[in-house]
């Protein structure tokens, strides 16, 4: 950059801090963890009505799989805790 003007040097700051605050919003975004989590629960949440509704009996196995899942572990969880 050669010799700018006091206008130019004015507007190249302004230029420069709101790249800055666009950056450090993004950051901060980036960073917020629950709304990160909250952000991808609703993602998960449409991704799931939407099979819902066009595919129902691959719904259906994933709800059984899932169920499937959560009793293996608890049932794992119970004979540990009653092992000791």
């Amino acid at each position: 950059m050669g010799r700018l003007s006091r206008a130019e040097l004015t507007e190249h700051v302004a230029q420069t801090r709101a790249r800055l605050a666009s950056t450090l919003d993004a950051l901060e975004d980036k960073a917020n963890v629950p709304k990160q989590l909250k952000k991808g629960a609703q993602t998960q949440a449409v991704r799931l009505k939407k099979l819902r509704r066009e595919k129902p009996l691959v719904f259906a196995a994933v709800v059984v799989s899932g169920a499937v899942v959560a009793a293996g572990i608890l049932a794992l969880v119970v004979k540990s805790a009653t092992k000791r």
